[in-house]
């Protein structure tokens, strides 16, 4: 004897924990070798079965599937010379004889469906890669992440559902595309337990000072700034760090030609939660030199110029920095089913670090930050 089945609704899923339980209505024809002919009958049955899971620590998805029951909606039942043949009995010692190769056989279905350890790794490799956040400021962002959990899968509705949390060490750079520095390998499996997707990072923010050059430039470059019957125009700035204090070096031409300095310290207004710098001056030598030699340039407006310059970037790029990182991460996608979700409502400045090459920024950020979602549909 032999018997066909064949899917005749759709599989409907319930679960709890790990494990899934299905139900598959199936249609079932019975064909029977009756000596002198064959005889074949159909029916209608619906098997119930449970699959426990586990994941591996290389997120490999390991399944075992057990038919837990079967019940006949029709029972298969075929016409001989006129007499019924009650096929479901026979139907019974197959199926009851079959029930470790269906359980086999819905195991390999699951793994060549749902491969996590492929879905992880395509999200993980592009959460890795650096990100565009703004063109226009030449603004890229370095998730760096090092950790990833799991929380366990939920079935909802028509649906199984999950979420990633990732621990990362995020980094903007601003100017040329940096070089990823994440961890490329993907970490070991580790499940989320009880966390909240609520999320404090602090991210790193480095702006270069060849590109505070160049911002600066586009404001100033070129202007004249009169004192009297006396003018000097900018013909160059340059930015450099020195005892954690910001260095400013102009190269003016005019009635002074030559070079000045000044130097300030960036500092964080608590109150609007944006970095100034309250208290750029001239440096001791440059200003001692200009009260013998040019002591006009010291009234003129240049130095409040370039103050208000640098104020305006920095408070720009923050205000950017936030803007942009809601645009480019919320509903970023990461790979097939899995798209990164984030809503920052908090941004705050920590510490700022005047290095040999640039402004080093440190910001927390707060909200639903580094989540990523998957949504497996039944079939």
């Amino acid at each position: 004897m032999k018997v066909k089945v064949y899917k005749r609704n759709p599989i409907r899923l319930s679960g709890k924990d790990n494990e899934i339980r299905y139900k598959i209505p199936l249609n079932i024809q019975v064909i029977y070798d009756a000596m002198v002919t064959n005889v074949s009958a159909s029916g209608e049955i619906e098997l119930q079965a449970k699959t426990s899971f586990k994941i591996a620590k290389d997120w490999t998805l390991k399944t075992q599937t057990d038919l837990t029951h079967y019940v006949w909606i029709k029972k298969p039942v075929a016409q001989v010379a006129g007499m019924n043949l009650p096929l479901g009995s026979l139907a019974d010692v197959i199926l009851n004889n079959s029930k470790s190769y269906l359980g086999q056989q819905i195991d390999e279905m699951t793994s060549s469906y749902f491969d996590l350890k492929s879905i992880v790794a395509s999200a993980w490799s592009s959460i890795t890669r650096v990100l565009s956040v703004s063109e226009e400021y030449k603004a890229w962002l370095l998730v760096n992440p090092n950790k990833v959990t799991m929380s366990p899968m939920i079935i909802q509705g028509d649906s199984i559902q999950t979420y990633l949390s990732l621990s990362a060490k995020p980094q903007l750079n601003i100017g040329e595309k940096p070089m990823a520095i994440g961890v490329t390998k993907i970490p070991d499996y580790a499940q989320a337990l009880g966390e909240s997707q609520r999320t404090i990072l602090v991210l790193r923010t480095k702006l270069p000072f060849s590109e505070t050059k160049s911002l600066t430039l586009k404001q100033v470059g070129g202007q004249t700034f009169s004192s009297g019957k006396k003018s000097v125009t900018v013909e160059d700035v340059n930015y450099f760090g020195i005892n954690n204090k910001l260095g400013v070096e102009l190269t003016l031409s005019g009635s002074y030609k030559g070079k000045i300095f000044l130097t300030g310290t960036p500092q964080i207004d608590t109150l609007t939660n944006l970095i100034n710098l309250p208290d750029l001056e001239f440096n001791l030598e440059t200003k001692n030199f200009l009260v013998k030699t040019a002591g006009w340039i010291l009234k003129s407006n240049l130095k409040k110029m370039i103050q208000e310059n640098i104020n305006f970037y920095l408070t720009l790029n923050l205000n950017d920095t936030k803007k942009e990182l809601e645009k480019q991460l919320n509903e970023y996608p990461l790979a097939t089913g899995f798209r990164m979700k984030s809503k920052i409502d908090q941004l705050s400045v920590d510490q700022i670090q005047i290095t040999p090459d640039g402004i080093l920024i440190d910001m927390g950020i707060g909200g639903n930050l580094g989540i990523f979602t998957s949504t497996i549909q039944k079939k």
